[in-house]
């Protein structure tokens, strides 16, 4: 009676491990999240184009040039790099998304003569380094749409610096990131669970059939006596009276009763790319009892289907 309810409580178990798994990762993206949305103090420095001074970066705009080119994101939001001067009187290159910092452009809504008129605005950002690929774009854009010829790589760094203002975000959310990889797992997480609750009622409700029918005690008995041949990597226990698969939940076919046995890759008359072990009782009811889903799987396999057409005969 010990070993075939040892055997029982842990094929209700054998998705234990993996909800405990899914579900320290969901509470602990879900705790990094929470981490991640609690507002921290940020320290802005003024933007430098020639050196990084900050992640968080400040700037006081007078007007914009361009747009010189355009980006866009896996969400099609579009992006748009100008050129800024600030109060300074210093160029650089700005990532503005639709210039919702609504920061005058030379050219379409202010002139040469209105330059010094215009208001400062502030602006906040992050640093990033203009990289090979950006200033290639930029050289072809410039010499292309302004009256700056001639730039070469060298220069471009000279002329517009090694970095540019990024004012598309202020802070990396990174706190949506793990929102999603809680949520993804959590979701995993209560597949597995009902998954559980689902095959623990179909094998507590074969083993109560079996019960009533009064073939569990002889089950019990034989398992117990027997010298079990188990299969582990295909989930299917050979004893002297029964064949006990519980690749899914637990069926338990009298030896006895076997009519036939065969391989197919055919379930329930739809294809599938693995082959499954069947077994046909003499009742006309056919048991998928185990399946070869990789080679390391195949003498394991082709042993048991042998083992079971020799005790068949």
């Amino acid at each position: 009676m010990k070993l075939f309810e040892k055997k029982i409580k842990k094929v209700r178990s054998k998705d234990f491990i993996s909800i405990v798994v899914l579900t320290i990762i969901a509470l602990i993206s879900l705790i990094l999240a929470i981490i991640n949305i609690i507002p921290k103090k940020k320290n802005y420095f003024e933007f430098n184009k020639n050196k990084e001074t900050s992640k968080y970066v400040r700037s006081n705009i007078k007007y914009l040039m361009g747009p010189i080119m355009q980006s866009s994101n896996s969400k099609k939001e579009i992006f748009n790099y100008y050129i800024a001067e600030d109060e300074k009187e210093e160029f650089f290159i700005i990532k503005l998304t639709n210039n919702e910092k609504d920061i005058p452009i030379l050219g379409k809504r202010l002139n040469k003569e209105d330059i010094e008129q215009q208001p400062i605005i502030e602006i906040r950002g992050i640093n990033r380094q203009i990289s090979s690929a950006l200033k290639n774009v930029l050289i072809n854009s410039l010499n292309n749409s302004m009256d700056i010829k001639d730039i070469d790589l060298p220069n471009i760094s000279n002329f517009l610096g090694y970095y540019y203002f990024d004012a598309t975000i202020e802070d990396e959310k990174m706190y949506k990131n793990f929102f999603s990889i809680s949520a993804i797992f959590l979701l995993l997480d209560i597949i597995y669970i009902l998954k559980s609750i689902k095959i623990n009622k179909r094998i507590t409700n074969e083993l109560n059939k079996l019960e009533k029918d009064g073939e569990l005690e002889k089950i019990i008995e034989d398992y117990e006596e027997s010298n079990l041949i188990e299969y582990k990597k295909l989930k299917v226990i050979i004893s002297s009276k029964y064949i006990i698969s519980y690749l899914y939940d637990l069926v338990i076919i009298p030896i006895k009763k076997i009519k036939d046995v065969y391989v197919t890759k055919e379930v329930n008359g739809i294809k599938s790319r693995y082959k499954y072990i069947v077994i046909e009782t003499d009742e006309n009811l056919m048991y998928y009892i185990t399946v070869l889903q990789n080679r390391k799987q195949k003498r394991a396999f082709e042993e048991l289907l042998d083992k079971i057409k020799t005790i068949q005969r």
